[in-house]
C-alpha cells in the first residue's frame, strides 16, 4: 500500500510544502513589492522575469533529470524556494525582486519537472 511507503509519503510532504510555497509566493509576492512602494511597472518586469527564468529548466529538464534525477531535482527546487524565500524577508528594496525572480525559475520548474 502506499500510504505505508516512506519514500512515497516523504514525496508527497515535499510536493505540499514547495506547493504551498510556490502559491504563497505567487499570491502575496505583489502584494508585498507594493508595501515596499513598487511600480506596476517594476512588477510586469517581476513577472516576465519569473516567467522567462523558468524557460531554460524546462529546456534542460530532461539532461537535469538524468544528472540529479527527480530526488536531487526536487531538493533543488525545495533549497532555491527556501533560499529566496529567505531573501525575501529581508529586502531593502522592491528592485531586489528582479533578480531573486531567476530563482522562482528553478523553484518552480525544477519542482514540477
Amino acid at each position: 500500500m502506499l500510504a505505508h511507503q516512506r519514500a512515497w509519503l516523504v514525496f508527497l510532504m515535499a510536493s505540499l510544502i514547495g506547493t504551498l510555497y510556490l502559491g504563497v509566493e505567487t499570491s502575496y509576492l505583489f502584494l508585498y513589492l507594493r508595501d515596499l512602494g513598487a511600480r506596476e511597472s517594476m512588477m510586469g518586469t517581476a513577472m516576465a522575469v519569473m516567467t522567462v527564468a523558468e524557460v531554460p529548466v524546462w529546456f534542460l529538464a530532461p539532461r537535469l533529470l538524468r544528472r540529479w534525477g527527480a530526488r536531487g531535482l526536487l531538493a533543488i527546487a525545495l533549497g532555491a524556494g527556501a533560499i529566496q524565500a529567505l531573501c525575501y524577508s529581508v529586502m531593502p528594496a522592491p528592485w531586489v525582486a528582479l533578480p531573486l525572480q531567476l530563482l522562482h525559475g528553478l523553484a518552480f520548474s525544477a519542482m514540477w519537472t
